[in-house]
């Protein structure tokens, strides 16, 4: 219960804490749900082979940067990889629409 409290401190705390965490919470539900579609499809008998291309697009800016620097790993390692990136976009997300703090008013 109490780290409930310091995180929506930690939220109340900048301009827009609110509409960041809503965005990048967003955002990596979305990661998941696309990478649980992924694993669950490339399962299925009736196949194409195309559905690890939606992580490819969800994670768009960093995965043509891990395509770039590691393109010969494995796809379990691959998709691992891209949801890591998506990830890390998330918090960038969230540091680049939280705005900035809050000044606290003096306690007298």
């Amino acid at each position: 219960m109490r780290s409930v409290r310091n995180a929506y401190r930690h939220i109340a705390g900048y301009k827009r804490g609110k509409l960041a965490v809503a965005l990048s919470g967003s955002y990596i539900l979305l990661i998941i749900g696309v990478r649980l579609f992924v694993e669950i499809s490339v399962r299925l008998p009736d196949n194409d082979g195309l559905a690890g291309v939606w992580l490819f697009v969800v994670t768009m800016p960093l995965s043509w940067l891990v395509t770039l620097i590691a393109p010969d790993l494995a796809p379990t390692t691959f998709l691992f990889t891209l949801t890591t990136a998506g990830v890390f976009q998330a918090s960038v997300l969230y540091s680049a629409v939280r705005g900035k703090k809050i000044a606290s008013k003096p306690e007298s």
